[in-house]
């Protein structure tokens, strides 16, 4: 449930449509690869354990646009096995009371299904890469989200493992907050 911000939210559109659509191909046909795009503005609503993330009582609004591919690979009966997404995006990090001062962010991502017979979000996942990399003028890197995250969208704590860098984790919104307000 902690992941389902913007980037959950605008690339779960684009790949709902995508496996919607992707042809019934058996295993030996190979993978099922499809492109996705999508615009967005998004309120930055969860922490790690589901908290609201604010900045001074006001949650963080996120513009942005993300892309990349996602492969779908399914057996001979035609019943979905694996999904793997390489996302991309690039996003303005604001809040409704200093509008003119927007943080840019950026992120590159690989998500892997790891529970057999479901889509993205639905069960065990991999995600690997820079999900955020926040930055500001003055400030430098002000929130960044790096390295290995295993989660569980069906457990009630679905963090299940991490490695490298995870400020939304650890609940480490200070610099971000300080140069949003700035």
């Amino acid at each position: 449930m902690m992941r389902m911000d913007h980037k959950a939210a605008s690339i779960g559109f684009a790949v709902s449509g995508l496996l919607l659509l992707a042809p019934a191909a058996s295993r030996a046909d190979g993978p099922v690869k499809s492109s996705f795009s999508s615009e967005y503005t998004s309120v930055w609503l969860w922490d790690a354990t589901g908290n609201v993330v604010t900045c001074a009582g006001e949650p963080v609004t996120i513009d942005g646009v993300s892309y990349g591919t996602i492969t779908t690979w399914l057996d001979p009966d035609g019943n979905l096995v694996r999904v793997k997404l390489y996302g991309r995006a690039e996003e303005s990090w604001y809040v409704a009371s200093n509008p003119g001062r927007r943080l840019r962010a950026k992120a590159i991502y690989n998500t892997f299904t790891l529970t057999p017979g479901v889509g993205l979000y639905q069960g065990v996942e991999k995600w690997t890469g820079l999900f955020w990399h926040v930055v500001a003028p003055g400030y430098g890197t002000v929130l960044l989200d790096a390295g290995l995250e295993i989660i569980d969208w069906t457990a009630a704590a679905p963090v299940v493992k991490v490695a490298g860098r995870h400020q939304w984790i650890d609940g480490d919104f200070d610099a971000l907050c300080a140069a949003l307000n700035d």
